[in-house]
């Protein structure tokens, strides 16, 4: 039964990610459209010659926008190696791409620096399930105000935005730190880790951020989130 509400839940996810561009191609100029040839060479197995690139392709992207589209067209890739290795799921490699603790704090102290003390911005979190939006008011001295103007599950606790990279962030490098060290120690564990942050280049605070973790078999399904930052402003 646990088995069973997790599958279930991992596609509603899926549905959640699917977009309004290319629903049923994946990106031909990376990821080759799923079709009779892939299927007669995944049936059996996939290696990480095979996904690297596409992973190294969807770190490298700056844009937002362009980011989401690829994401969205990766996941449902996955998915469907997941689909075709089902009976004989591979775990022979673990692939991590994040970004470097010193590039987040040279951003933290740019975003210090500019010594901002009242201010308001509104967060989603596209999650199972997802979280928001939910509106937070930053003043200084004076405890901060979250509307919710969505559902909260109480996944998110940090309210300021040096809340966000001293323990938010922080715990998801603790997470990747955590898979990579016992990456070993289960046959299904997982195969793929994407952690990224996009910065609002005049404020530097993190505009999204996008962890996820991906598993090669429907058991473990997959887990992570997306968390986005919008209508910051500052107060008076």
């Amino acid at each position: 039964m646990k088995n069973i509400l997790s599958i279930l839940l991992f596609c509603i996810f899926l549905l959640s990610c699917s977009g309004d561009k290319n629903d049923n191609i994946i990106s031909e100029t990376v990821i080759p459209i799923i079709n009779d040839t892939t299927t007669t060479i995944y049936e059996k197995t996939y290696t990480r010659d095979d996904i690297e690139p596409m992973v190294d392709h969807l770190y490298n992207i700056d844009n937002i926008e362009d980011y989401k589209e690829y994401n969205s067209n990766f996941f449902k890739y996955h998915w469907e190696l997941m689909v075709q290795n089902r009976n004989n799921p591979v775990r022979d490699f673990l692939i991590i791409r994040a970004d470097d603790k010193e590039s987040v704090e040279k951003e933290r102290l740019l975003w210090d620096n500019q010594n901002i003390k009242n201010y308001q911005y509104t967060y989603k979190i596209s999650s199972n399930p997802p979280v928001g939006p939910n509106r937070v008011t930053i003043r200084e001295n004076e405890e901060p105000i979250v509307e919710k103007l969505g559902f909260d599950n109480g996944f998110y606790t940090y309210k300021d935005i040096s809340g966000i990279y001293d323990k938010f962030i922080s715990m998801i490098f603790g997470s990747i730190i955590e898979f990579d060290t016992n990456s070993n120690s289960s046959l299904f564990g997982p195969e793929i880790i994407i952690f990224k942050i996009f910065y609002d280049r005049e404020y530097h605070y993190p505009k999204m951020i996008y962890y996820s973790v991906y598993y090669p078999t429907f058991i473990a399904g997959g887990s992570g989130f997306v968390f986005e930052m919008i209508d910051f402003k500052i107060i008076d």
